[in-house]
């Protein structure tokens, strides 16, 4: 089968268009997508002449989406004979399959002569055209189509039968593309014979068909049911889609154009976006319930099942794809809900709106902040480059979250890299041009900012990284307090982001000073649509989907020719380098170990004319290069693979994919479903109640341990300090980013779904069958990779970049002495590092619960912890654990049952003491052993069972890798201070 939208060419655009010069001119054609005529009131509009359609094929043809309102450029896929008196009265016989030929034959009273006639090249299938006698032209001008599956005692199969069409319908003309067979093929093309005459008992047939009495039929609206979806009554879910469908206009749900809806009494009657149906009435809606029906396919139900019918899908949608259709629906109706996407977070208001295809805006004034919302690859940072050009003798300073953007940018606009460069002298140079990571902004003084234009390209990336950045930790208020200063004494500040929004622009302008001038412009222009294959879920040989399987898109990426690739995990990139190298191509990769290196470097600096010079077999590219990379070159690459493994959010994501700019390319999508929180996600997904949360658990953890220990007034000043903290534009900023992204990372399919539906982009939803082959390809190219980074990890090897030996350093660091251990060794690295990554963790919180006076005295650093989100969940937790005295039930030789008063009592602890939400636990529904096996397993104990009753695994307990760690704790803690939080919370994960 092959795979085509009318977003780019068919594969043999250039032949179906030359075949145009070979039928009759006189031939009144449609263009068309697939089977399917798309253009509205097709049947009784003009004749088109025939170049037009063949520049629709190669070139295509601009046109508006009633979805969204923008325009897109789409192609046919061939051209359709108008039926009828329009193209001089020509009549097609359709014999559907092989029993319907027996049919025909049963009806025809004398041979039918030979004619002009074609098969799409099924088995069975093939159509003949004849003309019609102007003696019977006029007489049959009311006959339009008439389906026969039985004659005289001859039946044709299942699925098979014989269609007579004429007025206002089309046959589809080779070489016109066909999903199944490639291409449609003349029989007898026009060119080696003329069209025969109908026969006269085949003119007399079609005549009787005109006199018939129109048969009365059920009204339609009966066959329309109501289907529920996945969920009813107050979930949310319901309630959300309920608000959407109210707030969309019936043709705005059921919007796709090939319908062209009849009224027919009080439905409306069309074409099924499913299958061929000639008389346009096969799909039924109601447009008072908003239900419908389609008599073909014998399917129905309401918006929602709709929306899943358009997608290949039928009956109900179920999970993440029900919540996807949902969230699309509300999208498109504006409608907002605490329960989903913090919308109003990625909302733009503009001051200006322009609709260009090539950004361009006048210079800024003096003393004022630009925003530009522009979408990728439509020229912003080319305008930009006209601008500092411009403003040649006047300093700049470009303000970067990665270095890999920086250097191109530098390319572009003329401006010298501080790092690279080594150009530490030119900081103090008033009308000096650099570009910078915020991370270096510590080597600037205040005045050094004065009168600079400052340039923040990729904003909420930038304040992402400043407020979040691991980069940063020990050095992050200095940074803010000198990115502050930069914006204050700025000449001007322009930010662009193709994805911008007001939370960002208002936080910058609050440090820039509310006082500035404003100019926040949005380019509405929508380009090329990307067109991408999300792969939904993968099928086994049971018939079973699986829906985090990416095994058939690794089987399409084998077989690419020269496949681009971006992911967010290093161990893929690694894998995939590894597998595709061993076929014998030669590519690059891209990521935190290969981007120093010189080749890697000029390739970020001239990404198209380093491809056009190495002509690499492939490419990929992780995160770390992924801002830096603009690879505007056509034609190149075959396909794009994105293998998202939750690493980035959405918006991230989108970016990574858009890259690539070739509107061209086909990029298949796999996505997990969730994102891989280091802790897991809290309830909370709104900056408000995010806020309370943080604010709460800091006033109870102070009162918590300042009670009976200080005085009041130690307490009351903790109080007011944080209260105060909390209040800064820089705390509440944070939230909102926590917001969000705890929000993506719990529905991450949903959200890059529905960020690339909104962006305009086409998505086609997949189903593929799974290949045990490719997944056991990839896993062993994951362990291999495993197995050497391991060893890199344990000699500290800097040949393999700095990250081996920087994990090799902090091992060491968090676990004194292990390196004198006889578990030490690259076996022991990929299990803490790769296998079990939260197996230090759970030795630090079994530590910790043991020595809780040590614990608190840790405590203190949180309350100042600044930005420091995951710090703050991991105490939590610890101050959970400890509360319920475990140490108290780990005894080897207590054997317990599920009516074992201790494990009772412990249930009823965690639903008295509000412990259960910061542990993750339900203990409503729970039984008490497997409560306590979850609690158990966050200290890294286990339980092993016999004879029906349970007791700790003495295996696990007095394993050697365990015991070695917790021995080094007690090394680290013991002789450690606790003036930083950061100390005691592995940040190895």
């Amino acid at each position: 089968m092959i795979h085509w939208t009318p977003f780019q060419p068919v594969p043999k655009a250039n032949e179906i268009a030359d075949a145009l010069a070979t039928l009759p001119s006189h031939w009144s054609l449609t263009p068309l997508w697939e089977k399917r005529p798309y253009r509205e009131g097709w049947q009784t509009e003009p004749f088109i002449p025939h170049e037009e359609i063949a520049a629709i094929l190669r070139q295509g043809e601009e046109r508006i989406s009633k979805r969204t309102g923008h325009p897109y450029r789409a192609f046919c896929s061939g051209y359709g004979l108008r039926l009828g008196d329009v193209s001089g009265g020509l009549l097609a016989v359709d014999i559907d399959g092989s029993s319907a030929q027996d049919v025909l034959t049963a009806l025809a009273e004398t041979s039918l002569p030979e004619t002009v006639s074609w098969t799409s090249g099924k088995p069975g299938r093939r159509q003949l055209l004849y003309q019609i006698s102007d003696s019977y032209r006029e007489q049959l001008q009311c006959f339009r189509r008439k389906t026969i599956t039985q004659w005289e005692g001859v039946t044709a199969n299942p699925g098979e039968l014989l269609e007579l069409r004429y007025n206002q319908h089309q046959s589809v003309l080779p070489p016109s593309f066909h999903r199944d067979t490639g291409e449609y093929y003349w029989l007898i093309s026009p060119e080696e014979i003329n069209i025969a005459i109908a026969p006269a008992w085949l003119c007399e047939f079609l005549l009787r068909q005109c006199d018939s009495s129109p048969r009365k039929t059920a009204a339609p609206v009966s066959r329309i049911r109501s289907f529920s979806g996945e969920v009813s009554g107050n979930h949310p879910l319901s309630t959300l889609l309920e608000q959407a469908t109210g707030n969309l206009r019936t043709e705005q749900i059921y919007y796709w154009p090939g319908h062209q809806f009849q009224e027919s009494g009080s439905t409306w009657r069309g074409y099924c976006p499913r299958h061929q149906s000639q008389s346009g009435t096969a799909f039924t809606l109601n447009p008072q319930t908003g239900e419908w029906y389609c008599f073909g396919c014998e399917t129905g139900g309401g918006a929602i099942q709709y929306r899943h019918f358009l997608q290949g899908g039928n009956g109900n949608p179920r999970g993440q794809t029900f919540r996807s259709l949902v969230h699309q629906l509300a999208t498109e109706a504006g409608v907002d809900s605490d329960s989903f996407p913090p919308q109003h977070h990625q909302t733009y208001q503009p001051t200006d709106v322009i609709n260009q295809p090539y950004f361009h805006w006048e210079t800024p004034r003096e003393g004022t902040m630009l925003a530009v919302k522009s979408s990728l690859g439509s020229g912003k940072t080319t305008w930009l480059a006209k601008v500092v050009s411009e403003l040649r003798e006047e300093g700049w300073l470009a303000l970067g979250h990665r270095n890999s953007l920086l250097l191109q940018s530098c390319q572009r606009w003329g401006l010298i890299h501080l790092q690279t460069e080594q150009a530490f002298d030119l900081i103090n140079v008033p009308d000096s041009q650099l570009a910078l990571c915020v991370d270096s902004l510590h080597h600037f003084s205040p005045e050094a900012f004065a009168g600079k234009n400052i340039i923040l390209d990729e904003a909420i990336a930038i304040v992402s990284h400043l407020l979040t950045g691991e980069t940063l930790k020990q050095k992050r208020e200095e940074i803010i307090q000198r990115f502050r200063q930069a914006l204050q004494q700025a000449k001007r500040v322009i930010c662009l982001d193709g994805m911008l929004t007001d939370w960002c622009v208002n936080y910058l302008h609050e440090l820039a000073g509310t006082e500035r001038p404003l100019v926040k412009v949005e380019n509405c222009y929508q380009g090329m649509p990307l067109h991408i294959k999300c792969l939904q879920e993968s099928c086994d040989e049971t018939g079973k989907g699986k829906r985090n399987d990416r095994s058939p898109l690794l089987e399409q990426l084998w077989q690419s020719q020269k496949p681009v690739i971006c992911t967010d995990s290093q161990l893929e990139a690694e894998a995939l380098d590894q597998l595709l190298a061993e076929t014998g191509k030669q590519g690059w990769r891209i990521d935190s170990k290969t981007i120093s290196q010189p080749q890697i470097q000029t390739f970020l600096k001239a990404p198209d004319d380093c491809i056009k010079t190495d002509c690499p077999d492939y490419l990929i590219y992780t995160p770390a290069a992924e801002a830096g990379i603009d690879i505007s070159i056509e034609n190149y690459f075959s396909d794009q693979f994105c293998l998202f493994f939750g690493v980035l959010q959405t918006n991230a994501q989108v970016q990574m994919m858009s890259r690539v700019r070739d509107p061209k390319l086909t990029r298949w999508l796999w996505c997990s479903c969730y994102g891989q929180l280091n802790q897991p996600p809290t309830r909370f997904q709104l900056r408000e109640s995010l806020t309370e949360a943080i604010n709460t658990f800091i006033l109870k953890t102070g009162t918590s341990l300042l009670e009976g220990k200080d005085t009041s007034a130690v307490v009351e000043q903790f109080v007011k300090e944080v209260t105060a903290a909390a209040q800064e534009i820089h705390h509440q900023t944070f939230c909102i980013l926590q917001a969000i992204a705890h929000y993506e990372q719990s529905h991450l399919w949903d959200c890059l779904y529905q960020a690339l539906v909104k962006a305009g982009h086409h998505v086609e939803l997949i189903s593929l069958e799974t290949s045990p082959e490719a997944k056991q390809k990839e896993k062993s190219a994951k362990e291999a990779v495993k197995h050497s980074n391991a060893e890199a990890i344990y000699y500290g090897n800097c040949r393999q970049g700095k990250q081996a030996a920087s994990l090799h350093r902090l091992l060491r660091k968090q676990l004194p002495g292990i390196e004198q251990t006889s578990c030490w060794g690259p076996q022991f690295i990929k299990r803490v590092v790769y296998d079990d990554r939260d197996f230090i963790a759970k030795q630090e919180r079994f530590w910790l619960i043991h020595h809780p006076d040590l614990a608190q005295d840790m405590m203190p650093s949180a309350w100042y912890s600044g930005i420091g989100q995951h710090l703050q969940q991991q105490w939590s937790l610890i101050q959970a654990l400890i509360a319920l005295d475990l140490p108290l039930l780990l005894n080897l030789e207590t054997t317990w049952t599920h009516d074992s008063p201790q494990l009772q009592r412990l249930q009823q602890t965690l639903q008295e003491r509000d412990l259960a939400s910061v542990l993750k636990l339900n203990p409503d529904s729970s039984a008490p052993i497997p409560l306590f096996r979850e609690l158990l397993r966050l200290i890294g104990v286990k339980l092993t069972r016999k004879n029906g009753r349970y007791r700790i695994n003495a295996a696990a307990w007095y394993e050697r890798d365990r015991l070695a760690i917790l021995a080094c704790l007690d090394r680290r803690w013991h002789t450690q201070s606790f003036t930083n939080l950061s100390s005691f919370i592995s940040q190895t994960h």
